[in-house]
Formats: C-alpha cells, sequence, structure tokens
C-alpha cells in the first residue's frame, strides 16, 4: 500500500529540498525504494540514514513521488481513471479515454533559462533542458 504523506509533511520536507541533488541513477533508485511505504519525513531521514542513503537524494525522490500522487488523486477525483495496471511506466491515469504520464519536477537552479513556465516557449525550452540534463536510465523513456 503506499503511503500519502499530509500536506504539512510535504511542507515540512520542503527546508531539506535545498540539499545538493544528485541525478538520478538505478542503484540509488534501487537503494532508496523505502520512499514509498513512507508517509512522513522524519521516516526517510531514519530509513536513509540506517540504509546509508544520501538524505537529500532519498527525500527530493519522496518529495517528487508523493506530489506525483497528490497531482494523481486530484485528477480521480475530478473523473480521471487511475490505470489498473500499477507497473505501466507510460500511463498513470485516463481522462476521457486520452492516456497521461504524470511527471512533476521542481525548477533546478542550474537551469540558466527564463523560469517564468505561464509562457508556452519558456515552458518548452524548460522541458528540452530537462530531457537533454535527466538521467538516461531506466526512469528516461518516451513513452
Amino acid at each position: 500500500m503506499i503511503a500519502l504523506a499530509t500536506q504539512q509533511e510535504l511542507k515540512n520536507s520542503v527546508p531539506f529540498l535545498q540539499l545538493k541533488w544528485n541525478k538520478q541513477n538505478n542503484q540509488a533508485d534501487i537503494e532508496s525504494a523505502f520512499i514509498y511505504s513512507c508517509d512522513r519525513i522524519g521516516q526517510v531521514i531514519e530509513l536513509s540514514f540506517a540504509n546509508g542513503i544520501n538524505v537529500g537524494y532519498a527525500i527530493h525522490r519522496w518529495f517528487n513521488f508523493q506530489c506525483s500522487k497528490w497531482v494523481e488523486n486530484m485528477f480521480i477525483e475530478n473523473g480521471a481513471k487511475k490505470n489498473p495496471d500499477k507497473r505501466d511506466h507510460d500511463i498513470d491515469l485516463t481522462i476521457d479515454g486520452v492516456p497521461f504520464d504524470i511527471k512533476l519536477s521542481i525548477i533546478s537552479s542550474l537551469y540558466n533559462g527564463d523560469k517564468d513556465l505561464s509562457k508556452r516557449a519558456n515552458k518548452d525550452d524548460y522541458m528540452k533542458w530537462l530531457q537533454e540534463k535527466a538521467s538516461t536510465e531506466s526512469r528516461k523513456h518516451t513513452g
């Protein structure tokens, strides 16, 4: 069962998001898979230390995962259909039969472009930058 954090727990994690963030990689993802069973930031910190995992890495993964689940739930509460296949990497939900894969990210401090993402050109530029800079391991897919 996936544990969903409260909004307060997500807010409590924000100061930790300033820690150095390493590019995701398969090995560190496997070692920090415990994040999926945590609903409190304290659990993530404790398990990171217990497993010798970079705390900043685990918190970033946990925060992004939790935010994705919150967004997914908001869509489902408003009529979207959750994909029954939990292992499908390409489809999280469908809206009126159209499949969607939810992707959330914090705007990287390494990105030097215009961070006003209310403009289409800036969104396109940032998405291109993310694709170029993202990990090339298992989470990179074009489905």
